[in-house]
């Protein structure tokens, strides 16, 4: 017996099947969500009972994180200018890939450098905030288990915004809802270019974002907000998707509740280090999806 050709082309999930899985995945979310609720493991009083955090960040040290952050975006942003990163087609794209991911790095300094001074002045403050590089594997391992906890949770995420996205637009929603993953994508044929790229999301944002998130703003949302960490957890949340919003809106979903679980995650581990493994792990493996679609297509 013979078949043509077209009788094995892929076939697009018709409407309901979309809205389909995304309303069984949310309902796995869901449950998933208020199971960890009763058994007190996401619990306002199970996250008291972490290690505790400085006292002395508060209010000043929350108006210095922004100033500090708005001092590395004005910097950063002199420095793209002088070296012509603005101008199309005058600086090599791998070369300008490099010299971005260093502005990246440019941009975090001054809240990192603002971080850094404080902790130098209390070694107590250093191991409350768990800088202090101790059981590595052990916040790795926390990091894995978390992302495996919350698959259900990111998997609904991506499902709803998916159909909710399609409904919207009244068509098919990008494959690739993050830029920083379009450009790696593009970037597959040159090796330094991808390598460029593929440090800054998954090395670079990774370490400096959760550092100054987790490790600075939350920390000193704790102390403003009376040690309330659900409160301090919503709030860094609210300011990680503000400076995320040049992503599709598709992402967005996705993106908060990612921060969501880095702020539990930091709060029941007391270290910096489990968020950081949390975000790259999670980074990297969107970067996979992203290139096997794109090798897929």
């Amino acid at each position: 017996m013979t078949h043509s050709l077209a009788e094995f082309e892929p076939v697009a999930p018709t409407a309901a099947q979309v809205w389909g899985f995304a309303l069984v995945m949310s309902a796995v979310a869901a449950g998933l969500v208020v199971f960890l609720f009763r058994r007190g493991v996401i619990s306002e009083k199970r996250l008291r009972r972490g290690r505790p955090r400085p006292r002395v960040f508060g209010g000043v040290d929350l108006v210095a994180t922004f100033l500090a952050f708005a001092a590395g975006v004005l910097l950063s942003g002199l420095l793209a200018e002088a070296m012509g990163l603005h101008e199309h087609g005058r600086v090599p794209a791998s070369r300008r890939a490099w010299l971005l991911a260093l502005l990246q790095v440019v941009t975090w300094m001054p809240v990192v450098g603002y971080l850094w001074v404080k902790l130098r002045a209390s070694p107590i403050d250093k191991r409350s905030l768990g800088l202090a590089p101790r059981r590595l594997v052990r916040q790795a391992l926390a990091a894995v288990a978390a992302l495996l906890l919350f698959a259900p949770v990111f998997f609904a995420a991506g499902s709803l915004s998916t159909a909710v996205g399609e409904l919207v637009r009244g068509g098919p929603t990008p494959v690739i809802a993050h830029d920083a993953l379009q450009q790696l994508l593009n970037a597959r044929q040159d090796a330094w270019h991808f390598a460029a790229l593929l440090l800054g999301a998954v090395v670079i944002a990774p370490v400096f974002e959760e550092l100054a998130f987790r490790g600075l703003l939350q920390t000193s949302l704790v102390g403003v907000l009376r040690g309330r960490r659900w409160w301090a957890i919503g709030v860094t949340t609210a300011i990680f998707m503000l400076l995320h919003l040049q992503t599709e809106p598709e992402a967005w979903l996705g993106l908060a509740l990612l921060s969501l679980a880095l702020g539990v995650l930091y709060e029941r581990t007391g270290s910096i280090w489990a968020p950081i493994f949390l975000h790259m792990l999670f980074n990297g493996l969107n970067v996979v999806a992203a290139v096997s679609s794109g090798a897929a297509g």
